[in-house]
């Protein structure tokens, strides 16, 4: 797992304990399991598709040189968003519109979604400010954001496969 990370040097790469390299592999599992599920589901579907785009775009952001954190917290909003749009739209037929992830969260509940996505969505939202930087965003909220996004799509993927 560590092989994955881009310039990880060698003595922080030997300094990693146990504890934390079992953290890294869990989170790892976990990400990857969501990924595979989502992108099963993303043959049939465009708005799952487009929202690990969003993933992916959220991911790149956070390592570039450019520190663009802002821009990946938002790909982190889409993400989330396109995610319970998916959702809804999997129970209606249909999705709503709009950026308001506590909105977009209570209406796929209303349509059946019981996974506690709650801590999730308050990591994600934020304004279309922080794509202008309008908004200070840190590499560790934007990091939080792009976890929180990764949560938000295993609810929701694991929510459609169980009512398939």
């Amino acid at each position: 797992v560590l092989d994955a990370f881009k310039d990880l040097a060698d003595g922080l790469r030997q300094a990693l304990t146990d504890e934390e390299l079992l953290h890294i592999h869990s989170l790892f599992v976990f990400a990857l399991s969501t990924m595979l599920r989502a992108r099963s589901l993303a043959k049939d579907d465009q708005l799952i598709s487009l929202a690990l785009t969003d993933v992916s775009t959220a991911a790149n952001h956070l390592s570039d040189n450019q520190r663009e954190y802002g821009l990946s917290k938002w790909a982190s909003l889409q993400a989330a968003e396109k995610s319970l749009k998916y959702a809804i739209q999997s129970q209606t037929g249909t999705h709503p519109h709009g950026h308001n992830l506590q909105k977009l969260y209570e209406d796929a509940e209303s349509h059946g979604l019981t996974h506690d996505l709650q801590d999730a969505i308050t990591h994600i939202q934020c304004s279309a400010g922080v794509r202008y930087g309008e908004e200070s965003v840190s590499r560790g909220s934007a990091l939080d954001a792009h976890h929180a996004s990764i949560v938000v799509l295993n609810g929701v993927t694991e929510f459609v496969e169980r009512k398939a």
